[in-house]
Parts: C-alpha cells; sequence; structure tokens
C-alpha cells in the first residue's frame, strides 16, 4: 500500500492489510473510529495488534490520534518512508 496524505479509519484499516506499506513524508494515519465512538470494524484492529505492541494497537484504536509518517514508521503502521513511494511500490 501506499500512504501519502491523509490515512484515516476504513482506508487505514484496508492499508494496514497490505504485505508493506510505503508512506510519503507528508502520510498522516489516524484509526478515526473511535472519535465517533464506533469500533473499527472492517479488520483493521487484526492486522494492527500483529504490526505493534498491544499497548501501542489500544491507544491507537481509542484515543483517534494522529501520527504523522516517520512515528507510523517506527510504530510498524508503515514498513517505511520515502520520498516517491508510488515509484518504489
Amino acid at each position: 500500500a501506499v500512504d501519502h496524505g491523509a490515512t484515516f479509519g476504513g482506508g487505514l484499516q484496508i492499508a494496514l492489510g497490505a504485505d508493506f506499506r510505503l508512506g510519503a513524508e507528508n502520510a498522516q494515519l489516524s484509526i478515526m473510529e473511535s472519535k465517533w465512538g464506533l469500533v473499527p470494524d472492517m479488520g483493521g484492529t487484526l492486522a494492527l495488534r500483529e504490526l505493534v505492541r498491544l499497548d501501542v494497537a489500544l491507544e491507537l484504536a481509542m484515543s483517534a490520534r494522529t501520527v504523522d509518517a516517520h512515528e507510523a514508521a517506527r510504530l510498524g503502521l508503515l514498513t517505511r518512508v520515502c520520498t516517491d513511494p508510488e515509484s518504489e511500490a
């Protein structure tokens, strides 16, 4: 998956199912469902718990916090950050 700009909610859940995720410098990721009192229901939570520590997965899912590309890569949401992710995919 290639992430650039805002990848929120269902879009992030779909991206988490990819074998690898390349993010542009301007990528922002968030599990937004909890902001409206909803539970992420597209399978993203299953992928999330395989990619990040359990406490990080819970915090991201419950807080709707937005992370930038570099933090997302550190956490494991992105495989890596690159200047032109579409050409590298």
